[in-house]
């Protein structure tokens, strides 16, 4: 098996037999800059676009995906396409395949500059295998593992977190994965729920096939078209696409449509209305079973119109949480 020279990650997946003699290589690249070259057996994949400015913070996609081999397009690669589209990773796929000698044109290199990963699949004379999808969940896993959502900023050292952050990742029940949990965090303004809500994001939310915490719901979905930025928020943050939203009704049925069956985290900061998550989370239908939802509010009353399943009151400091605060 011709060895791949680069600074990425190399994932090989093993002949069956002797009598396979060419399995999958596939080297997932978190760098951009590098260049991807193999030896004299096959032909060089040479891209070395610059490194994204730190302003520019967002990119077009998450994963590159290019391919060698007229047999790995409606097989192996196809699948894996797939599979990434299905974890909520947004990818592009080179369908026009790159011949030796072949230069890459001016588009190409522009998206993958803007991919913040690169996948080479790289193959000759490729039999199919059984052990193919366990090839295909280590690569996704993988790539989960490099885009994995961004934390949020939550104060170091505050003073009781650590036991709040334990006491609602109980009533989350995050072991259980056959139910769908909405758990509502409660309290006057100021006591710290949305410091807590972000802490038990930062924590968990890596469990999950896609995540979204919409910060200040209430603020929000009073401006204009102020729903409908929060539902396109909601679909960036859990499919990593940009949708174009007419109104609620149709941010509700894209929301229902695309979301069905995932696994996902969402987090409601400072809800004031029923409306507001029937608008974003509809009910348990709309996702996967094992999906968390967190709300928070100053209006205990309202997590019961909700039909929260469980609630959590932030309560003050206790006598000695406020010591070491002081201490």
């Amino acid at each position: 098996m011709d060895q791949i020279i680069s600074a990425g990650r190399c994932l090989k997946q093993e002949p069956e037999s002797e009598d396979q003699n060419e399995a999958y290589k596939v080297l997932v690249d978190e760098d951009p800059n590098k260049d991807v070259q193999t030896n004299s057996t096959t032909s060089s994949f040479m891209a070395a676009p610059t490194l994204l400015s730190s302003s520019e913070s967002r990119w077009d996609y998450e994963v590159f995906l290019s391919f060698r081999g007229e047999d790995t397009r409606k097989n192996f690669t196809g699948h894996l396409y797939s599979a990434l589209k299905r974890a909520g990773i947004h990818t592009f796929i080179d369908d026009e395949e790159l011949q030796r000698g072949e230069n890459i044109s001016t588009k190409l290199l522009y998206t993958i500059r803007r991919s913040r990963i690169s996948i080479m699949v790289f193959s000759k004379g490729y039999a199919s295998s059984r052990h193919e999808s366990r090839f295909i969940e280590k690569i996704v896993k993988e790539v989960l593992h490099i885009v994995k959502p961004a934390r949020l900023k939550v104060a170091m050292n505050l003073v009781g977190i650590d036991s709040r952050v334990k006491e609602m990742k109980d009533l989350l029940d995050l072991e259980t994965h056959d139910i769908v949990s909405i758990v509502g965090i409660y309290g006057m303004g100021g006591i710290g729920k949305t410091t807590l809500a972000k802490a038990v994001y930062n924590q968990i939310c890596d469990g999950f096939e896609g995540s979204s915490y919409l910060l200040n719901v209430k603020e929000t979905s009073g401006q204009p078209n102020g729903l409908v930025s929060l539902q396109k928020q909601l679909l960036l943050d859990i499919l990593k696409m940009n949708f174009t939203i007419s109104n609620v009704d149709g941010g509700i049925d894209l929301i229902e449509k695309r979301c069905q069956g995932k696994k996902v985290l969402i987090v409601m900061d400072d809800v004031d209305d029923v409306k507001q998550l029937h608008t974003l989370v509809g009910n348990s239908a709309w996702f996967g079973l094992g999906n968390r939802i967190i709300a928070t509010t100053r209006d205990e009353q309202l997590l019961t119109q909700l039909g929260v399943h469980k609630k959590y009151k932030v309560e003050k400091l206790n006598y000695r949480e406020s010591l070491r605060l002081f201490s």
